[in-house]
């Protein structure tokens, strides 16, 4: 737009027309204001809940370790903030670029020696600006305007709003956006690290509370199996045999020393736990007592499910999906922009409302409007190299959305097979265990009778121990396969409601 539009314009159009740069300022301040509001809603929706009070108290079970671990965990808490940073560097960007300017000066002398006009010219505007991301801006202000080194100068106020944005496929948009892609890639791998660092810790410390409750299960076993001992030791007719008397105290001598080793198990997998939780101390009291023999048992839920269910209850979950199906969002329209950004076609409109004048301005009151284009044909090789990279992003994130559902799918498959294998295993081994627990009973009560030797009593209750030790190594399989089957349902995400 060159100056002779505008002088143009004002010998042949000025009329009075209050509401339009009104109309402009006041759209351009509800614009601001509305990007505002939603940018500070957006922030407060993804800051992180912070940490309740009393957390120190919560007993540690199944439920309460995805969100312990959530709120404590170290790589997790940096995760997060590694992820915040990222995002408000996007936001930055996005915000350098759709900016509001509240305070815009402009000044301008002119001197114009052509005739029959001759005269010099002073033009001073204050005002605010818009601009936004696909290259549009307003301008709404007031200005002052005066002519001087002449006796009959005059000067005026008026109001002004200029407003330029583009038409079709605009290739400043498509620009734009590639140079967004950049940092839009920082923010999507801090999404995805962010993901795969929840989901790794939350298995990590359930996996360990499982083993502590294998571990402290182990230590009952031996304990009963030590209490049972020390019962036949008080039968009459050992007491009356030394030979078996010290028989029975040697196995209640070996039968301490495992359970002072499964003592120091449980404490190392105590502080396992603790770490990957994220906490300073734990004490075991904390830890919530989980009856991994119950009917009822966690996990029964997997295997009362097809794998088609958990796998359509995975991929709804599915996070990770969700956010490299944004990203390929963008890839397509980046494509699209590409192939219809060959031209770069701007629209200028820009009004002007006289407030008043004195001098030989003052007969000059009323309005003016012009309408100016700006037209750019873009490079096409240009476009080809943008086209292509388009369409390898698109690729690129589908063959990652397609690994992912396949991984998905593996690990449901594989874990579910497994878990119903371990539960079955499980199943027969309970029927053993009460088999076994029968035989050494009645084994006891014939050699308090005098009709069983002491060394088929006390290996029949090493039978029943051995039985109940494959036991609980069966349900630490079994819960194993349950664990992973939360990560690769995506529970934690569920429970924790994130949303990225």
């Amino acid at each position: 737009m060159g100056k002779s539009i505008h002088e143009q314009n004002q010998k042949s159009s000025r009329k009075n027309f209050p509401s339009l740069c009104g109309f402009l300022i006041l759209s351009s301040m509800a614009l601001n204001l509305c990007s505002v509001s939603i940018y500070a809603q957006s922030a407060r929706a993804e800051e992180p809940p912070p940490s309740q009070p009393g957390t120190s108290a919560i007993p540690i079970n199944v439920s309460s370790i995805v969100y312990l671990t959530f709120a404590h965990n170290p790589e997790v808490v940096s995760a997060r903030y590694a992820l915040e940073a990222a995002e408000f560097q996007f936001k930055d960007f996005e915000r350098d670029l759709s900016q509001f300017t509240p305070l815009l000066l402009r000044s301008s002398i002119e001197r114009d020696e052509r005739p029959p006009d001759e005269g010099q010219e002073y033009t001073m505007r204050a005002g605010m600006e818009k601009e936004f991301f696909d290259g549009s801006s307003i301008f709404a202000g007031v200005g002052h305007r005066g002519e001087f080194g002449d006796i009959d100068g005059g000067r005026g106020q008026f109001l002004e709003a200029d407003i330029q944005f583009p038409l079709f496929g605009s290739n400043t948009t498509l620009r734009r956006i590639t140079a967004r892609s950049r940092e839009e890639n920082e923010m999507y791998n801090a999404r995805l690290e962010y993901i795969d660092t929840i989901r790794d810790a939350i298995q990590e410390s359930q996996e360990d509370y499982f083993s502590l409750l294998q571990e402290r299960e182990t230590m009952s076993v031996r304990a009963e199996c030590a209490s049972d001992y020390k019962e036949i030791l008080a039968i009459p007719r050992i007491q009356s045999n030394p030979s078996e008397r010290r028989q029975m105290e040697d196995e209640i001598q070996s039968l301490q020393s495992e359970i002072l080793e499964a003592e120091e198990d449980i404490k190392s997998e105590l502080l396992s736990l603790q770490f990957s939780i994220g906490l300073e101390h734990l004490l075991f009291s904390r830890v919530g007592v989980l009856d991994m023999y119950a009917e009822d048992y966690y996990g029964k839920s997997y295997l009362t499910l097809s794998k088609d269910e958990l796998l359509r209850e995975a991929r709804k979950n599915d996070i990770k999906i969700r956010v490299l199906e944004n990203a390929k969002e963008n890839s397509i329209e980046k494509k699209r922009l590409a192939e219809r950004g060959q031209w770069d076609i701007f629209v200028d409109l820009n009004g002007q409302y006289d407030l008043g004048g004195s001098g030989g301005l003052r007969d000059e009151n009323g309005y003016l409007m012009s309408i100016g284009f700006r037209v750019k044909k873009i490079d096409s090789t240009l476009l080809n190299y943008s086209l292509r990279r388009a369409q390898a992003e698109i690729r690129k994130y589908e063959t990652l959305i397609r690994g992912q559902r396949l991984r998905t799918k593996y690990q449901i498959d594989k874990e579910w097979l497994a878990a119903s294998s371990e539960r079955k295993q499980c199943v027969e081994l309970f029927k053993s265990v009460e088999s076994r627990r029968s035989i050494y009973l009645q084994k006891r009560e014939d050699y308090t009778a005098g009709k069983e030797s002491i060394d088929n009593l006390i290996t029949s209750r090493k039978n029943l121990m051995e039985t109940q030790m494959g036991l609980l190594y069966s349900l630490g399989g079994f819960y194993e396969s349950i664990t992973k089957l939360d990560q690769a349902c995506g529970v934690c995400f569920a429970k924790l409601g994130i949303q990225l």
